[in-house]
């Protein structure tokens, strides 16, 4: 399995906050993003999707503190978040990084929390290969 690129990863984040990263979001509005991070074809996409979920899961959880529970709430993976519009999404992961919600819509507010995650991302998934390679 070959990593996919950085930047790759954080234009797919990036146009994945609108819709949230649920896989059934994943399928229905990103599934570039799914083909990207588990891109195996023999699986069906929907399979993918919600092993793309566990892995932003993932990368959310090592982000940690207020930013970890900031991009949960951006991208609709904190609970209660999950099928919320953006906007709320948005106002709830503000508040949790002491912002209102206009300020978090300013592109370097929130390019930095999707460039955040999309690190992380790469962090998980170079983990997850690295654990497939040993004996």
């Amino acid at each position: 399995m070959t990593l996919p690129e950085l930047a790759d990863v954080w234009v797919e984040l990036d146009g994945t906050v609108r819709h949230g990263a649920r896989a059934q979001a994943l399928v229905e509005h990103a599934p570039d993003l799914v083909r990207l991070l588990a891109p195996d074809d023999a699986t069906p996409l929907v399979i993918r999707a919600i092993t793309a979920e566990g892995l932003l899961r993932l990368a959310v959880a090592g982000l940690g503190g207020v930013q970890g529970v900031a991009v949960a709430a951006l991208f609709g993976l904190a609970d209660g978040m999950g099928g919320q519009p953006l906007g709320v999404r948005r106002e709830h992961a503000a508040a949790v990084l002491g912002l209102t919600g206009w300020a978090l819509q300013k592109p370097a507010r929130r390019d930095g929390l999707v460039l955040g995650l999309a690190v992380e991302v790469c962090r998980v998934l170079h983990a997850v290969r690295n654990d497939q390679h040993r004996p």
